[in-house]
């Protein structure tokens, strides 16, 4: 076999040895050769771009004691053929990864086919350094060499911070790596500048030689290397936990498999939600590549949890600088990893709001003092070894298996087979919204689920006496052993029947508890001590299944849920992630049984429930449910509530009165709520909706909207975006207020059917008709009557193929 070592005349670069030894300036290639080979050697003088002394004697040990002659001549006998590591520039296996039609050379050969010909064909080398991003992101350089271009890079281009890297950004990590810049860091007062603060050329050779394999080290606002190999298993048992090795499969393959690698940004998520992307047949690494580009600065959503125009716009210290929306994502992460803030950012990421619902673990001191939002957020408890697409294991404890159980219960014993259908039936309906396999299996100690239900008479000192009708315990990490998610149930039916079926006080508690399985407390202030809360006026079943105020201690007068509530699924998907459930265009089709129920008396004996939906164009249609006296409201928003007018707020709860005492007792004070009704998910985006055979109320949302009110006296506020409402029959108002037109005439709100003297536009928020013109339209809107805020030059509408002449002040009205 022929030998394919180098030597050092293949890998000795003479302009660069002269750059770095300005003493050397003026000899000649050969005699610059002669003295690296005489002097050079032994004064340990760098010689390559892509050899550093340093790199390979630290990654490798084993070479100390070596001479300088003999650890370059390891490095040409042993190192190279090894696949060493010997600079932080050049990867020989990267190199061989990255270009396959290369495979078939050893080591050796394949530095010497980079130095030859590789590095200015434009070859890959590196995952951390990309010449054609660096040529693209800095304009001023395209007519730079392949070879010219990375020497530029290392010598200039990372002193001055150019952008290098589509997913390294210095001051991001700067920012969310403190500790690189504490007093007694490393990295100050001893670098190779000499100075005092570190700099962005010392934290670059800090992430490419340190910084990617050192876990917990942010250095992108895009892309997190532990969130990629905690959530792909395969990954990261196949590359043994290796950030560095999944940093650069995700750049080779991951990226564009659809895979999750942040919190952040779901790509998934921002196909399905962007509907141009999705038509144009983007791939996810398209997808990727789009956002970082265009979409981030477009104000483009990334996930359920950043909204970059919410974020700004709700956070006025964040709007103050003006910043772009990628800079506003970048701080959005920034603050809440490191920064004690934990800022709203979109109506789906409520700290406020999420944080009652999840437990955390504190200190006696803790619990005293308190500990910051963000810091109670990140420590919440879940199953933190079930990843995204990962199994929960579940099972019922049997007439065989109950004498072994470990905990302090007594009288533990199977449940009914109609528990256990409800128990399946709530699994399958948690498992549309988080990303978990909720597996059955045996219950054969010590093989059991992670999540085990029972009968039991409680522990001594808390009998099941009637004042506790379930219980369950907190996650905890030890599979397969111990109390972690097991689910106490109350034998006695008179209290509650668990085996009575969706809409009973009993399923409800089910769902309670299965919460507390999975991580979710209390929204109140309880036992525990400190801890935060909901308002009172929010802690009820139509936000949370966690609340007690659905219990019969509360007085509720309202129906029960039959799927966790939109807070409960925020706080889940917040702690697990989200489904894809239902991507694609999805119609939610309504009618009396599945929407009112089938006896709404009271409010009662019909149901609660939550829609998740992952993206695509939706409708919600309510063609079937009938017309009823007081008609319905329908609010395709966020969190909107979608009911009957006489169920909006038309049930209530007791909380206890803040100012009783033992002394002076106090009645309890009631608190409205719905009384039944169907919620929108948080981050779930509804584009359209059909209106009941009734009189409807209908809140449209800020994405384009097609809205149809069918039959009877409809409502609509069609909000911002570009509409097309449809009133049907009836005497129908058509709401609007400044913003939620356009300033193109061409590309405002359209109402199809206008009805001049019989259907109304509604101006709202204290829009005054004075303020408003009444126009003929002209081009595309020819035929059309425009409704124009001169003042503003702002199109509220278009009265599609209505004259002018047949509209008048009379039509508008305030609301």
């Amino acid at each position: 076999m022929a030998d394919t070592r180098l030597r050092i005349e293949d890998i000795f670069d003479p302009n660069y040895y002269r750059q770095q030894n300005l003493d050397l300036g003026n000899l000649s290639n050969s005699q610059a050769l002669f003295h690296f080979q005489v002097y050079g050697i032994e004064e340990r003088r760098n010689f390559s771009q892509f050899f550093d002394w340093n790199v390979f004697t630290t990654q490798n040990p084993d070479l100390v004691e070596l001479t300088n002659a003999q650890t370059l001549q390891n490095f040409f006998d042993v190192g190279l053929p090894q696949g060493r590591q010997f600079s932080n520039i050049f990867d020989v296996n990267y190199y061989r990864t990255a270009n396959p039609d290369l495979g078939g050379l050893d080591n050796n050969q394949l530095f010497r086919h980079f130095l030859n010909s590789g590095l200015e064909e434009g070859r890959s080398f590196n995952p951390l350094i990309d010449l054609n991003f660096y040529r693209q992101a800095n304009p001023d350089l395209a007519g730079l060499s392949n070879r010219d271009l990375l020497t530029q890079f290392l010598s200039e281009g990372i002193v001055e911070a150019r952008p290098s890297l589509p997913l390294f950004d210095v001051d991001f990590y700067r920012a969310n790596n403190p500790d690189l810049l504490a007093e007694d860091s490393f990295l100050r007062g001893v670098n190779s500048l000499g100075g005092t603060s570190v700099t962005n050329e010392e934290l670059i050779n800090h992430f490419l030689s340190n910084g990617l394999d050192e876990p917990g080290r942010r250095f992108s606002p895009y892309f997190d290397a532990d969130y990629y190999l905690r959530n792909n298993q395969d990954l990261n048992i196949a590359l043994n936990g290796s950030r560095r090795e999944g940093y650069e499969h995700f750049l080779n393959i991951g990226f564009n498999e659809g895979r999750r690698f942040s919190q952040y940004f779901d790509v998934n998520y921002y196909l399905a939600n962007n509907l141009d992307l999705r038509a144009a047949g983007l791939s996810p690494g398209e997808a990727f590549n789009h956002f970082l580009n265009f979409g981030i600065n477009e104000g483009r959503r990334p996930s359920v949890i950043f909204d970059p125009v919410y974020y700004v716009f709700n956070n006025p210290d964040v709007a103050a600088p003006q910043p772009s929306f990628a800079e506003a994502f970048a701080d959005f992460q920034t603050q809440f990893e490191v920064g004690a803030l934990a800022r709203s950012s979109s109506l789906f990421f409520d700290p406020e709001a999420i944080a009652p619902l999840l437990n955390t673990i504190l200190t006696q001191e803790e619990l005293t003092d308190g500990i910051p939002l963000n810091e109670w957020l990140k420590r919440a408890d879940r199953w933190e070894n079930v990843p995204v697409g990962g199994t929960l294991t579940y099972s019922f404890v049997t007439a065989a298996s109950a004498p072994l159980y470990e905990g302090p219960e007594s009288g533990v014993r199977e449940v009914t087979p109609e528990i256990k259908n409800n128990v399946r039936n709530i699994m399958r309906t948690l498992s549309q919204s988080i990303p978990i396999n909720f597996v059955e299996v045996p219950d054969r100690p010590p093989n059991v689920g992670r999540l085990r239900f029972m009968f039991s008479n409680g522990p001594a000192g808390r009998s099941l006496d009637g004042n506790v009708l379930a219980y369950a315990y907190l996650p905890s990490d030890s599979p397969g052993f111990g109390l972690p998610g097991d689910v106490h149930l109350n034998p006695d039916r008179s209290l509650a029947d668990f085996g009575t079926g969706p809409g009973s006080l009993g399923y409800e508690i089910l769902l309670h508890e299965i919460g507390h399985a999975l991580g979710l407390k209390h929204p109140f202030r309880d036992e525990e001590g400190f801890t935060y809360v909901l308002p009172p006026g929010k802690d009820n079943d139509t936000n949370t299944v966690m609340t007690y105020s659905f219990l019969p201690s509360s007085n509720y007068t309202g129906s029960y849920s039959i799927t966790p509530m939109a807070y409960d699924i925020r706080a889940l998907q917040y702690l697990y992630g989200t489904t894809y459930y239902n991507q694609g265009d999805t119609v939610y089709a309504f009618d009396f049984n599945n929407f009112i129920g089938p006896d709404q008396r009271d409010g009662r004996n019909s149901f609660k429930q939550t829609i998740w939906d992952a993206g695509g164009v939706d409708t919600l249609n309510f063609a079937a449910v009938p017309a009823i006296t007081g008609g319905y409201f329908f609010n395709m928003n966020e969190g909107g509530q979608n009911t009957t007018q006489f169920a909006l707020n038309g049930s209530t709860y007791n909380i206890p009165n803040p100012g009783s005492t033992e002394a002076n007792p106090l009645p309890p004070i009631p608190v409205l709520t719905d009384s039944f009704g169907t919620t929108i998910g948080f981050g779930v985006k509804i584009e359209n909706l059909v209106g009941s055979q009734g009189d409807d109320e209908i809140l449209g949302n800020d994405l384009p909207n097609n809205i149809i009110g069918g039959p009877g006296n409809d409502s609509i506020t069609a909000s911002r975006g570009t509409d097309i409402v449809t009133g049907g029959d009836g005497s129908d108002v058509f709401i609007f207020a400044l913003g939620d037109g356009n300033q193109n005439p061409a590309a405002t709100n359209v109402i199809t059917d206008f009805q001049p003297g019989i259907d109304k536009i509604g101006l709202s928020l204290g829009l005054p008709s004075s303020s408003v013109s009444i126009t003929q339209g002209t081009g595309a809107n020819a035929a059309d009557t425009l409704i124009w805020v001169p003042s503003t030059g702002e199109y509220l509408a278009a009265l599609r193929n209505i004259p002018a002449t047949l509209v008048g002040f009379a039509d508008l009205i305030p609301v």
